[in-house]
């Protein structure tokens, strides 16, 4: 499992650990005085990243998200007593912009983006000439695009550097993608609480991977490529799903994972696997794995 996952999964667990609590009425810690341990977070997570051992590494990292969930929650008491909320906006007026481009020669046959980020609004659909294009706006800090060569593979990487911290007023995090339709693509994102709209069906997408937590996810697949998959791992999330409808599909999941799903036209294939009906015969296949902590999934054909 990621650093990024323990990460995650602590952070979540902690933060509705507390709020739990706090529900049932049981006390803690003023939300001013706890807030003040923020510096906590940056010496697990550094921490993590020092050690040579990848036991203890985990370990930081699943404390560094507990203080995290810890930290989150206190400024959202102070916020609550202080008669204080905070925005997202889109329209920041202090929000910096930052374009970034990744520079594509016409021979490059594979590709593959990968990014991170924390909250915010996300969204992939245009296309560009370039291999890739990035339009940002953020209260929280700038982006970093790096590019290598690997072989046949263009590869692409884009990381949020700053990390700001906004405990109230107007925050904005808006990013949005353009993809070169040309070379094959792969995308791997890992973004925190998000509201993300990806819709690939321009591109030859060929893998998806998606860590999200507390995310409103919208994803749209085209028929580009002859066989698609999508790893999913979207933790407290509502996913919407688009495929075509000449596609074959296969939702593969754990245990009772189908009682989360609506998906018409899908026949269930014992409890952990639903397909369309035309799945074996199709040309076109779209594999999806659910992995874990996923609310809910509507899966629609277009």
């Amino acid at each position: 499992m990621k650093t990024t996952s323990i990460f995650l999964g602590a952070f979540l667990m902690a933060l509705g650990g507390l709020f739990l609590a706090k529900n049932l009425g049981f006390s803690a810690a003023s939300g001013e005085g706890v807030a003040k341990l923020w510096p906590l977070i940056l010496i697990a997570l550094g921490a993590s990243y020092l050690v040579g051992n990848e036991a203890i590494a985990k370990v930081l990292s699943a404390i560094s998200g507990v203080f995290a969930g810890v930290v989150v929650w206190a400024m959202a008491q102070t916020s609550i007593d202080a008669g204080m909320f905070v925005v997202f906006d889109n329209d920041d007026p202090k929000a910096e912009t930052q374009r970034l481009v990744a520079v594509y020669d016409g021979k490059t046959p594979k590709a593959t983006l990968k990014f991170s980020a924390g909250v915010g609004e996300f969204a992939l659909k245009d296309t560009t000439s370039d291999l890739l294009r990035v339009d940002a706006k953020t209260s929280f800090g700038g982006y970093e695009l790096r590019q290598t060569r690997k072989g046949d593979i263009e590869e692409v990487e884009i990381e949020q550097q700053e990390a700001r911290v906004v405990v109230s007023g107007k925050m904005t995090n808006k990013f949005e993608i353009a993809l070169n339709p040309n070379p094959l693509w792969t995308i791997e994102t890992d973004v925190g609480a998000a509201k993300a709209d990806f819709d690939l069906s321009p591109f030859r997408v060929q893998r998806v991977e998606i860590e999200a937590g507390a995310s409103s996810l919208t994803l749209k697949v085209g028929d580009r490529c002859d066989s698609v998959l999508i790893r999913l791992s979207a933790a407290a999330s509502s996913v919407k799903l688009f495929v075509p409808k000449d596609a074959g599909c296969e939702i593969l999941g754990g245990d009772d994972f189908v009682s989360r799903i609506n998906a018409k036209d899908f026949v269930i294939k014992g409890s952990k696997k639903l397909q369309t009906e035309n799945f074996s015969s199709a040309q076109k296949k779209i594999r999806v794995e659910l992995e874990s902590g996923l609310s809910t999934l509507n899966v629609e054909r277009y």
